[in-house]
């Protein structure tokens, strides 16, 4: 009769932890998806938002890779200007304050056209060890691309 009660208990305390285990790598799993998702509708919206006249924010950006004006100011001035406005709206909240996002456009080449958020980012979140996502997006082949790290 104990060995019996012995196994039970066996079975609860290995079903206890099989669960504990296997929910937090679907939730994390999950929570991946939903920012990746999130992730493609925020570069989708900065890239189909109208800045001024005919031009869009991948006009905006392209102008700033090749160091030309457009709409009439210079184009990297445009596109801080823009980006702060847009990640401002989208995002709800200032990257700095979030503490939980870093997002950046690059030139091919590889320099900074413009960087919002944490840097630094990847490092802090594996050390909390927290998730950490990176979502590149070219802009367009040739031109530049967008990324948006987070940790969850």
């Amino acid at each position: 009769m104990i060995g019996l009660l012995v196994i039970v208990i066996l079975i609860i305390v290995i079903i206890g932890i099989y669960i504990s285990y296997g929910s937090s790598s679907i939730e994390s799993g999950i929570s991946g998806d939903v920012a990746s998702l999130e992730s493609d509708k925020l570069f989708n919206a900065m890239l189909s938002t109208t800045i001024c006249q005919q031009n869009d924010f991948k006009d905006v950006i392209e102008a700033c890779a090749d160091e030309r004006q457009v709409c009439g100011q210079d184009g990297c001035g445009l596109l801080e200007e823009s980006a702060e406005e847009i990640l401002d709206a989208l995002l709800y909240a200032e990257l700095e304050e979030r503490k939980d996002a870093y997002f950046c456009i690059e030139g091919i080449s590889g320099e900074k056209l413009f960087e919002k958020g944490v840097e630094g980012l990847k490092e802090q979140c594996l050390n909390a060890g927290k998730q950490f996502l990176s979502e590149p997006k070219k802009v367009h082949p040739g031109i530049a691309v967008m990324a948006l790290e987070r940790c969850v």
